[in-house]
This record gives C-alpha cells, structure tokens and sequence, in this order.
C-alpha cells in the first residue's frame, strides 16, 4: 500500500487523486489492476465462509500475488536497483574493450587487500561473501549479482530514524555512480570512435590518453564504493542497534564517499574532462578507504565500539 499510496517515488494515487492531480481514466490499466486486486482482497478478509463461495481460486491467485510482492518505490529497493545497474556498466564489456586488461588486474591486485577488508568487516554469509569477491574481480555475471540482492530479506515497515538517514546516503551514492558510470562508458565510446576516424585534435588526443590511464584506478574504486553500499544494504537492519559512536562514525565516513563520487562525478563531465585530478582524488580516496576498511576490523576506533 505504502508502493501506491506513499513512497515519493510511486505513483501516490492517494496525493494525485485527493488534491485533483489526475482523473480516473488517466491511471494505467496496470497499476489499477493491482489496486482493485488489494481491496478486494482485504475486503474478502471480512466476509464470512459462505459469502466466500465460488472465490476461492480469485482469492487464492491475490494472495500469492500479495505474498511474493517485495515493495519497487521503498528507498532500498531503489538502491538493489541502482546497484544492480551499476554493476552492469562496470563489469567488463561496457568498458573493458577499449581498456587494458593488464591495468585492471593490475589494480585489482594492488587494492585487493582494501576489498577483503571490506567484505570480511561486513561479516557476510559465505555466499555474500563470494559474490561480492567476484563483482571487485569482475567474475560476477550481472544475473548472479540481481538474485542475490533480490534474495537479501529486509524489513520495510516502521524503519528507525537512523537507518533512512542511512537509505538516504546509500541512495545519493548509487545515484552518483549510475552517472558516472554513464558518462564514462559514453566518454569512452565517443572518444574511442572518433580517434578511430581521426577525428581528434593534438589536445584531444592527450585528454583521451589521460583519460584511458586514469580509467582503471577510478573502475576499481567504483567497484570497492559498490562493495561497501552492498554491506551497508546487506546489514541495514542492524543499523537501529548502533551506539551512538558507531553511528556518528559511520554517518562520517558515509559522507566521506558521498563527497568523493560528488567531485567525481563533476570531474568526469563532459564539459570538464579533468582526469588528472580524478586520479588525484581517486587515489587519496583509496588511502582513506584503506584506512577505514583497517580500522573497522581490527577496532581501532574505539575499543568499546564493535564496527
């Protein structure tokens, strides 16, 4: 109900249709259905055995439908999709063709010790673990990763305070990095064609040469921020269990990602093409994500805090 009536990002029939918004015949056949389909439900919840007879199988067909619904507009299910797009974009043939693949294991190596930091700080099943080790190695095939966040359970009614602050930044993150996901494959494939057809000029040619070497550090680290919205997503229900310490640790050093894919993102625009300092950036930005990743295992930050 909070899908149709509430969520900012649904269609808020109640909002549209209250305040004058939309008429009747404007609502889709689709999403009618479906809510004809919710009150006759629950409206058959109130009839007695005998007024029940001869909706049995309509009952029944509702019932599973409403039993194997998970939510589309809550936050967390914007961020598993969010996720799931970016995970496409970064995973090898979008933008692996016009790169080295030398580089990227290359970096991968280099900043592998960060990712299992990251991964065991997040005390993950065996199964989490493993598929969140293949999309940082990009093993991970795009349907693996949307069965496993399709299957993670959350809870979606009555959340703390905290943890849709947490939504919140997990959803600016996400959001960033769909963008820069798409601006760099566009980049790469614009730059890539027209140096094909030698198109470009002396300065051009430099800028997509900074632009190829400085595109494996920033997948890589695109890959590690995805890992660490995956933990975050996967233990969002013990948010409401934080300390006060942890949580305005955490609140921190989610706002030390948000600023980086910010800078990021406007670094990597189009009109700017700034990839020395995406390096920059990129490389300071891994150091602190060491850091942490270190820090969160080994309970530096504070000895009474378990982060």
């Amino acid at each position: 109900m909070q899908d149709i009536l509430l969520f900012p990002d649904g269609p808020r029939l109640r909002d549209r249709l209250s305040h004058g918004e939309l008429c009747v015949q404007m609502v889709p056949r689709v999403l009618a259905n479906h809510t004809m389909g919710l009150a006759l439900f629950f409206a058959a919840l109130f009839l007695n055995a005998k007024d029940r007879l001869g909706l049995e199988s309509e009952l029944r067909q509702i019932h599973e439908a409403l039993t194997n619904y998970r939510p589309v507009f809550h936050p967390y299910s914007i961020i598993v999709s969010m996720i799931i797009d970016v995970h496409e974009r970064i995973s090898g043939h979008h933008w692996v063709k016009h790169l080295s693949e030398g580089e990227i294991q290359e970096q991968v190596l280099v900043h592998n010790e960060t990712a299992h930091f990251i991964i065991v700080k997040n005390k993950v099943d065996d199964h989490s673990k493993n598929v969140m080790e293949k999309m940082f190695e990009g093993t991970a095939s795009h349907n693996e990763v949307r069965l496993w966040l399709k299957r993670i359970p959350s809870l979606f009614l009555h959340r703390p305070r905290v943890e849709w602050e947490v939504l919140g930044s997990l959803r600016r993150t996400a959001a960033d990095l769909v963008v820069i996901g798409e601006t760099v494959e566009r980049s790469l494939e614009t730059r890539s064609q027209m140096l094909e057809e030698r198109q470009l000029r002396s300065r051009q040619r430099a800028t997509h040469r900074r632009m190829l070497k400085s595109i494996p550090l920033v997948l890589i680290c695109m890959c590690l921020v995805l890992i660490v919205v995956c933990g975050f997503v996967i233990d969002i229900n013990s948010c409401a269990m934080w300390t006060d310490k942890k949580q305005k640790f955490q609140r921190r050093f989610l706002r030390m990602i948000e600023k980086y894919c910010q800078n990021l993102k406007s670094l990597t625009s189009s009109n700017k093409n700034r990839w020395d300092e995406s390096t920059t950036i990129t490389a300071e930005f891994l150091n602190k994500l060491f850091m942490y990743s270190v820090k969160t295992n080994i309970n530096e930050f504070d000895s009474n805090v378990e982060l």
